[in-house]
């Protein structure tokens, strides 16, 4: 829907871990991820809005990624964060061209609410991941909202570690 909407060759959903990012749903690219330094989406993931790269060869932070400089030949990214039900970035929702563009505020909106809808089909997966578990364990509905979520202090530290785990892949790429 993506590529579709705003007339882009590439779509991708990316989930990032540590050493990879993985494509979760990609539209006019074959392979299924690419080592982390190559994600473009590393500097999405900083931000909590839309990052553009309207021409990827000239940008300096990407001239030497290999999918601009290889074969690929990338010249033009837009993504927007994906994240999970407390929040925390988990990848991003991205358009690519081959050749140098921009968008509009008009796409830039319809980028950012398909992320949004991409972050909610998440939330919806995790709940009722929640929900099946706890109706296998005997657990009932009521128990499970009263079930006590993690504290602030142990969210923050995951979210100090996730942060400081995409940081090191900015600067390893």
């Amino acid at each position: 829907m993506a590529a579709r909407s705003l007339d882009a060759p590439v779509a991708l959903l990316t989930l990032l871990t540590p050493t990879r990012q993985w494509f979760k749903s990609r539209y006019g690219l074959d392979m299924p991820d690419t080592p982390r330094g190559w994600a473009f989406c590393n500097y999405t993931i900083l931000q909590k809005d839309i990052m553009v790269a309207e021409n990827l060869a000239t940008d300096q932070r990407f001239v030497e990624n290999p999918a601009v400089s290889g074969d690929l030949g990338f010249r033009f990214y837009a993504g927007c964060p994906v994240v999970d039900p407390d929040g925390f970035t988990l990848g991003s929702l991205c358009v690519i061209d081959t050749r140098p563009r921009a968008l509009d505020d008009t796409q830039k909106q319809i980028l950012a609410s398909l992320a949004a809808l991409a972050s909610d089909e998440i939330k919806l997966r995790v709940t009722d991941r929640q929900l099946r578990r706890a109706v296998e364990h005997g657990t009932s509905r009521g128990s499970v909202a009263a079930a006590p979520a993690r504290s602030d202090s142990k969210r923050d530290a995951e979210h100090r570690r996730g942060v400081a785990t995409r940081k090191e892949g900015v600067t390893q790429g």
